[in-house]
């Protein structure tokens, strides 16, 4: 690239910062794009991937246990499965691991096609 390109590039970056519209990773800010209005329908499962986005980056593979996030969400163990479980079918998360019992705890990631959402 050229002196004039490269700058163009950063000044471009640089208005990005200044209207609050570039996220750096590892911020704990999660965006929420128009395609997530799917997540209306269901407001539990839109604060849970909200919780989800501010906690995890794009290659973390986690677990979402009801019974570990009653104490940073607001919702029964209960609405907290259910929003997993919206989440999963409206292909937002996709399991990697089934898992069984309590040693032995299923496992998540972001779907690679809607990591901008």
């Amino acid at each position: 690239m050229t002196e004039a390109e490269v700058q163009k590039q950063v000044d471009g970056v640089w208005k990005l910062l200044q209207a609050g519209r570039c996220i750096a990773p590892g911020s704990k800010v999660a965006a929420i794009g128009q395609e997530a209005v799917k997540l209306y329908e269901y407001p539990p499962a839109l604060a849970l991937w909200v919780f989800l986005k501010q906690e995890h980056s794009p290659q973390h593979e986690f677990c979402v246990s009801p019974e570990g996030l009653t104490n940073r969400l607001p919702y029964s163990e209960n609405t907290i499965a259910k929003a997993r479980n919206y989440l999963l079918s409206v292909e937002l998360l996709a399991q990697t691991h089934k898992g069984v019992g309590k040693g032995n705890p299923s496992r998540f990631r972001f779907n690679s096609n809607t990591l901008n959402i």
